[in-house]
């Protein structure tokens, strides 16, 4: 990532809304010099030339009528001011700034970032949450439209200048701070969805599930098998576990009612057994356990593995302990507050929830011209979570051209000793690709 520029930008827009169509309806930027004086403003209601939605009217009170006869963003941009960045490196900031970018960076030649929310996450982790409104109550900035573009982006302005008197950080100080930990991951990230290049590095692991599983006698042998003793199960319940393990995939050797599998699978079994709730899950608490009042869960079973891959790497990066139960993600009630604000900075992303065999199948930029190059498929219906998220890490630190359709890893032909290195070493398996058919036309 380059950190040098020519120009600093401080920008927000008002919008129709927060999908990937919206469209400004407000603008405003102040210009900095290094030193974070303002040099030039400007603002302007915005027309989207589509109708506002009346609960984003309620969020911001801009109207129809009041934009009816205003430029539209390009009119404004291109037209009205001639300056349009785009000859120049332009370091833009915005609070969250995924949200912003899209509808700005087209306008400027070479962009550098800094989001001025994940600045706040790194320099005040003690804070309740870092909303710009929380931002400016706690430190006085006066904000008289709050969810105005003016009034918003010179909250940023303030607290920029908060920053540098206070910590003597420039803005390149800023942006080096809040970029990802590895500049290879972002750039070879960007394979994929553009909300995994924003990620840093997955090194430590999540934190052991806090839910007991103290009814099973699980115990591990020195060939790094565990084996599960169900003695007390009755026979529906053993065979609606049999099927679950045989949907994903899980190899499994069975005597009588105790089971072997191989640790790989560990995570797997266990977010079956905890998932299912079933008779076989000990309601007991042991000391270890946080009380369920303490813990926040989030359903993300409908998540993309590049978006479970960029939240979790988010997590990790603010400290956050977290935990796994299959598709469910446990936090601390205490945590809760930022890590919906992560969840919410990488929803707003223009690309969330795009599946990479999406971005396979309408791609134009002839990053897959040769489809039958992708040929080979390794099915992962049994990897855990976490497992998935150390894997999409890795794919991405080695460069791999890959992409995902569900828990089905497609990659290119020349790629697929690399994956099968990783999964050796990584995960201490062997795991032969199927090979299937992936032309445009079977897409």
């Amino acid at each position: 990532m380059n950190t040098k520029f020519d120009r600093i930008v401080v920008i927000d827009f008002e919008t129709t809304g927060t999908s990937r169509d919206k469209r400004a309806v407000e603008v405003a930027w102040f210009e900095l010099n290094q030193n974070l004086e303002i040099i030039d403003e400007q603002t302007s209601l915005i027309n989207p030339m589509i109708p506002i939605p009346l609960n984003v009217i309620q969020v911001h009170g801009i109207t129809d009528a009041m934009v009816e006869n205003s430029p539209t963003l390009d009119e404004f941009i291109l037209d009205i001011n001639q300056d349009t960045f785009a000859t120049t490196s332009v370091c833009v900031v915005a609070h969250n700034l995924s949200f912003d970018l899209p509808l700005f960076e087209s306008y400027c030649g070479e962009v550098v970032e800094l989001c001025s929310l994940k600045l706040a996450r790194k320099l005040y982790p003690e804070m309740v949450n870092h909303q710009l409104k929380t931002i400016s109550e706690q430190f006085g900035f006066a904000h008289e439209e709050a969810h105005r573009a003016r009034s918003d982006a010179l909250q940023v302005v303030h607290f920029l200048t908060l920053v540098k008197d206070t910590h003597g950080l420039s803005i390149a100080q800023m942006v080096d701070m809040t970029r990802p930990k590895s500049e290879k991951r972002k750039s070879a990230a960007g394979d994929m969805s553009s909300s995994v290049h924003r990620s840093g590095d997955l090194k430590e692991e999540p934190i052991k599930s806090k839910r007991s599983d103290s009814g099973l006698n699980v115990e591990e042998n020195a060939g790094n098998d565990l084996i599960y003793d169900f003695a007390d199960w009755d026979v529906y319940s053993l065979a609606n576990l049999c099927s679950q393990l045989y949907e994903q995939g899980i190899e499994t050797n069975w005597s009588g009612n105790v089971l072997t599998v191989s640790e790989i699978f560990e995570d797997s079994v266990n977010a079956i057994l905890i998932e299912n709730n079933g008779p076989w899950i000990d309601d007991n608490q042991n000391d270890e356990t946080v009380a369920p009042e303490l813990i926040r869960e989030y359903n993300l079973k409908d998540w993309q593995i590049s978006e479970l891959t960029d939240l979790v790497n988010e997590l990790n990066g603010h400290g956050i302990e977290h935990d796994w139960v299959g598709p469910y993600l446990h936090v601390s009630k205490d945590d809760g507050y930022d890590v919906e604000e992560i969840i919410h900075e990488i929803s707003l992303n223009p690309d969330f929830a795009r599946n990479s065999f999406e971005e396979f199948k309408y791609d134009s930029s002839g990053k897959y011209d040769e489809r039958f190059r992708f040929s080979m498929c390794f099915k992962f219906s049994y990897f855990s979570i976490p497992q998935l998220i150390e894997l999409e890490n890795e794919l991405v630190e080695e460069d791999v051209t890959h992409f995902w359709k569900g828990q089905s890893l497609y990659v290119d032909r020349g790629d697929v000793g690399v994956v099968k290195t990783i999964m050796e070493e990584d995960f201490g398996i062997t795991h032969e690709p199927s090979r299937v058919e992936v032309s445009k036309e079977s897409t």
